[in-house]
């Protein structure tokens, strides 16, 4: 995933222009491929911090819920290792 990240990147910063000149020195209209937005877009999404989700469990432990993928965390951590989201911990217990 992260080389797909790293190859929308590269299409998004040739795209600024929308001419691009090719290898054989021809100038042609650049047209922005949807799947590349689609992984911009959701590389984006990932760093707007979400709120997690809180579980207490009987034993008043509780347990951190990613609210994008539902993974479970025991303790706090600025981005979910399981699908990268950025936590935002203001205003949680």
């Amino acid at each position: 995933m992260r080389e797909e990240y790293l190859d929308a990147i590269s299409e998004l910063e040739e795209s600024l222009s929308p001419f691009h000149l090719e290898s054989d020195g021809e100038w042609t209209n650049y047209e922005f491929n949807t799947s590349t937005i689609r992984v911009a877009i959701e590389s984006l999404e990932k760093q707007v911090a979400k709120k997690p989700d809180y579980e207490v469990l009987h034993d008043n432990s509780s347990w951190i819920h990613c609210t994008v993928c539902n993974q479970v965390w025991e303790e706090q951590q600025r981005y979910c290792h399981y699908c990268g989201q950025k936590i935002n911990w203001e205003e949680t217990p």
